[in-house]
């Protein structure tokens, strides 16, 4: 029999103490989308009856990169935003490799998509994304990556150039943040002049 998302089925197999079992077969197909955390269900019968629930995953997850940055206000980075690149590489028993139906989009205020791309054939993301947010969507679950910054900008100092991660099997999402500090700081000078015989100071800044 088949069921679709959130559809319930009835079975009546039999009197009171019956053992039965059910298990979820998936096609091909379906392996790709989905898995399974455990796709058998089994018991004995009781007398009012039982109720059992088989749990699918979604295998593709979505992950959020933020670039922070430190010692500059988000309105003097607007003025003269600066790109910033970062590269993706599966690693551990997944290997390293071309990183297939991999797309980003950056954030609006309002955490709202903007307009998707593919990841760069090297596996490679650059845009202007100084305190906003990238969302990186068809990362597997369950494998572990490895996102480091590349190419740092001029005056851009990264506190965390990499960062490893493993997707969450039974989480939608994975946050991480990548920190740069401006160097660039503001220096602040008083003058302080004495005048008259009195000697009194006026200070100028």
């Amino acid at each position: 029999f088949t069921l679709k998302a959130g559809q319930i089925a009835a079975f009546f197999p039999g009197i009171v103490g019956t053992d039965y079992q059910i298990t979820e077969t998936l096609s091909e197909a379906n392996q790709e989308l989905w898995f399974c955390d455990g796709p058998a269900v089994s018991g004995t019968l009781p007398a009012k009856g039982a109720s059992k629930a088989i749990v699918n995953y979604y295998r593709w997850k979505d992950l959020y990169l933020t670039k922070k940055i430190t010692h500059q206000e988000q309105k003097d980075y607007d003025k003269s935003p600066v790109p910033f690149t970062f590269k993706i590489t599966r690693t551990g028993s997944a290997g390293n490799g071309w990183l297939e139906n991999v797309e980003w989009a950056l954030l609006d205020e309002n955490g709202k998509e903007t307009e998707r791309k593919p990841i760069g054939d090297d596996g490679t993301i650059s845009c202007i994304c100084g305190g906003k947010t990238i969302k990186i969507t068809g990362l597997e679950a369950g494998v572990t990556y490895r996102i480091e910054e590349i190419d740092i900008p001029e005056l851009y100092a990264c506190k965390n150039p990499g960062v490893t991660v493993v997707m969450p099997p039974r989480s939608g999402k994975q946050d991480i943040t990548i920190t740069n500090d401006y160097l660039m700081r503001p220096l602040s000078v008083t003058k302080t002049v004495v005048a008259g015989e009195e000697g009194r100071e006026t200070a100028y800044t």
